[in-house]
């Protein structure tokens, strides 16, 4: 189910870039927060990602990818938790400098060939904007419904729902500062 404009991406990225798994997580922090810094978004908290990585790696349930050039530049970056049926491909970023390497697809296409022989499914884990949504589909991905069911006092339930109003607000101003 990939797509053909991806497989050449892939390939093309596959000559100049090599996939790496040792480089650790402060360079992976390194290029993740820059993508959030190139959306004007504030870096994302290091300490609760340092907490992922202590749980996942000491149950051996993580893969950490690098896409690093000769020059010893990181292109992309890929974060997936698995358990013992799917990976969740839960965080990933890309230097914004080198963002027309191709090294975000290869970086996927290899997180998805490395958790195949132990997993049964990739969860994309999705998202709302519709670049991602096509890039992900172009891997074969499909669209499946998350359902939240919850129950709360009219409190709770009023203060959940200002959240949610705040969060899309942010989200809409993310999205009008990255079409800029």
């Amino acid at each position: 189910g990939l797509a053909s404009n991806l497989r050449g991406h892939i390939r093309k990225a596959g000559r100049r870039l090599e996939i790496r798994d040792d480089l650790g997580i402060d360079q992976f922090y390194a290029v993740w927060s820059k993508t959030f810094e190139r959306q004007g978004l504030p870096a994302p908290n290091r300490a609760r990602l340092e907490r992922v990585e202590a749980a996942c790696a000491a149950r051996n349930a993580r893969d950490v990818l690098f896409a690093r050039d000769d020059g010893g530049r990181v292109h992309a970056v890929a974060y997936v938790v698995r358990d013992r049926r799917t990976a969740y491909y839960i965080m990933s970023g890309g230097d914004p400098q080198l963002r027309t390497s191709g090294a975000g697809s290869l970086v996927l296409w290899e997180a998805i060939r490395r958790t195949r022989p132990v997993c049964e499914v990739f969860d994309f884990e999705g998202s709302m904007l519709r670049p991602v949504e096509l890039f992900f589909r172009g891997f074969g991905g499909r669209q499946s419904p998350y359902l939240r069911v919850s129950r709360s006092t009219r409190a709770a339930g009023a203060a959940l729902a200002l959240r949610e109003i705040a969060q899309s607000a942010l989200r809409g101003s993310a999205q009008r500062w990255a079409d800029r």
